[in-house]
C-alpha cells in the first residue's frame, strides 16, 4: 500500500463525524455544532485534526440514517484514531493490514480448488490488480472484504473436506456467526451470506461422511444465535437506517449482466443508485416541510429563481422518512 493512498479515499464526509467525536473522547454521536476545522478534515481539505478544537461542552446530535447502518465500523475507526491520532494518513497501516489479510484469504480460497502453485499465481494476479487497489480507497466498503472472504473460505472448506467432525462443525458455525455478526455492523449486506452458510452446514458439510442431521441442525442454530447476539447492538441502534433499501437495490437490473443472468419479465428497480433513498426523502421533504413548493421546482421548465435546498440532513430525514416508507410499501 502506497503511503499516500489516503489522498484517494472516497469519503461520505457527514458519516465519519461520529468516529471523530468518539476518538476525541466524546460520545459516539454527530457533532452538531459547526467546527470549520472538522468540516475541512471530513472533506479531506486537511490531513489531520486536533481534538482540542472540539469544545468540552460541544453540542451533539443523533447519527444520520447511513451512519446508523455502520456503527461497528465507525466505532472501530474512532478507537483506532484515539490510539494513533485523528489523521487520514494514519489509516495506511490499518488498511495495509486489511489488504494483506484479504490477499492471504484469496490465496487460501484459490488453494482449495487449484492447489498451491496455481493458487499462488491467481492470488498474485489479484494482489497487483488495479481494481483491487482501487477498491481499497473505498475504505468503508473494503473493511468488509476480509470478513466476506473468511466466511467464503469456511463454507468452501466445509464443502470440500471429506469428513467433518462435530467439533469442526460447531467451531465453523461459531466462527461464521462471529464474523457475520461483526460484519453486520460494518456493512449490513454481509448478512446475506447467512443463507449459503446455513446451506453449507446443512447439506454440504463433509463430502464423504456428513455429521448427523441433529448435529447439523444444532450447528445452524448455534451459528444464527451467535450471529444475532454479536449483531444485536447494531440491530438495536437508535434511529432508522436505510441499509435495507440497499439490500433490495442488489436486485436492480444493473447487476443482471455482471451476474450473467437473464432478466426477469419484471424489474425490481431499473437502476442501482446510492442516492435513491436520499432522493426520495428529500423530494418528499420539500412538499412536507415547505408550503408552497419551493421555487426551485420551476427551474425544471426554465422558470423561477433557484430555491433553497435542505442541507440539514436531520431536516431531510425528519421530513422525508414518512414519504419514503409510504413509497416502499408499494413494492
Amino acid at each position: 500500500v502506497l503511503p499516500s493512498f489516503h489522498r484517494f479515499f472516497f469519503v461520505w464526509d457527514h458519516n465519519v463525524g461520529p468516529a471523530v467525536s468518539y476518538a476525541c473522547g466524546h460520545a459516539f454521536a454527530e457533532v452538531a455544532q459547526p467546527i470549520p476545522e472538522l468540516a475541512d478534515f471530513l472533506n479531506r481539505r486537511r490531513v489531520d485534526f486536533n481534538c482540542n478544537l472540539i469544545p468540552a461542552a460541544v453540542r451533539l446530535g443523533p447519527l444520520n440514517a447511513y451512519a446508523n447502518g455502520i456503527p461497528y465500523f465507525l466505532r472501530a475507526l474512532g478507537l483506532y484514531w484515539r490510539l494513533n491520532g485523528v489523521s487520514w494518513a494514519n489509516l495506511a497501516p490499518l488498511f495495509g493490514a486489511l489488504y494483506a489479510a484479504s490477499n492471504v484469504l484469496v490465496f487460501l480460497v484459490f488453494r482449495q480448488f487449484l492447489g498451491n502453485a496455481w493458487g499462488s499465481f491467481m492470488s498474485l494476479a489479484y494482489v497487483v490488480s488495479p481494481s483491487n487497489y482501487n477498491s481499497l480507497t473505498y475504505y468503508e466498503h473494503y473493511a468488509k472484504v476480509p470478513i466476506f472472504l473468511a466466511v467464503v473460505l469456511i463454507m468452501v472448506w466445509l464443502s470440500r473436506k471429506r469428513t467433518v467432525s462435530q467439533a469442526q462443525l460447531f467451531a465453523s458455525s461459531i466462527a461464521g456467526g462471529l464474523l457475520l455478526g461483526v460484519g453486520f455492523g460494518i456493512r449490513a449486506d454481509l448478512w446475506l451470506l447467512t443463507i449459503p452458510f446455513v446451506a453449507a452446514l446443512l447439506f454440504f458439510a463433509g463430502a464423504d461422511a456428513r455429521p448427523r442431521w441433529m448435529a447439523r441442525t444444532l450447528a445452524c442454530a448455534v451459528f444464527l444465535t451467535v450471529g444475532v447476539l454479536v449483531a444485536l447492538p447494531a440491530l438495536r441502534t437508535q434511529g432508522r437506517s436505510y441499509f435495507w433499501l440497499q439490500l433490495v437495490e442488489g436486485l436492480s437490473t444493473d447487476f443482471d449482466a455482471d451476474l450473467s443472468i437473464r432478466p426477469a419479465m419484471y424489474e425490481w428497480m431499473p437502476r442501482y443508485s446510492d442516492e435513491l433513498g436520499a432522493s426520495w426523502m428529500q423530494a418528499h421533504a420539500f412538499y412536507q416541510i415547505r408550503e408552497p413548493p419551493p421555487p426551485a421546482l420551476g427551474n425544471l421548465s426554465g422558470r423561477g429563481d433557484p430555491g433553497p435546498t435542505l442541507d440539514d440532513w436531520q431536516t431531510q430525514e425528519a421530513g422525508g422518512m414518512a414519504g419514503y416508507l409510504v413509497i416502499m410499501k408499494q413494492f
